[in-house]
């Protein structure tokens, strides 16, 4: 639905669309997909995808274009985009203090 815009001396009517996230600004990331159809689950990398397709490309389109390895749909499905950057200072608190069961 169009929302109203009020300047000085005019009205400006825009359109509220989705934002889309395009690849080229999230190179560090990976794209969840999930089949709405069988629920197969796939992450694909940001930066493997750009080498495939245009970096102006949006998450989204992807998500549309996506077929399921499982069961074939194309088209049907959800999509997350994770952060995977830094996950090697993450893990540094995951170290196991433990070793032989040593206090």
């Amino acid at each position: 639905m169009p929302r109203k815009l009020i300047g000085e001396n005019s009205v400006t009517y825009f359109s509220v669309a989705a934002p889309m996230t395009k690849l080229s600004t999230i190179p560090h990331h990976q794209l969840s997909i999930t089949c709405g159809f069988c629920k197969h689950h796939t992450l694909l990398e940001v930066v493997n995808l750009i080498a495939v397709v245009e970096g102006d490309t949006t998450a989204h389109e992807v998500r549309q274009r996506a077929r399921c390895h499982n069961c074939g749909v194309k088209g049907n499905n959800t999509y997350q985009i994770v952060y995977t950057g830094n996950s090697d200072i993450a893990m540094d608190g995951a170290a196991n203090t433990k070793i032989d069961g040593e206090v």
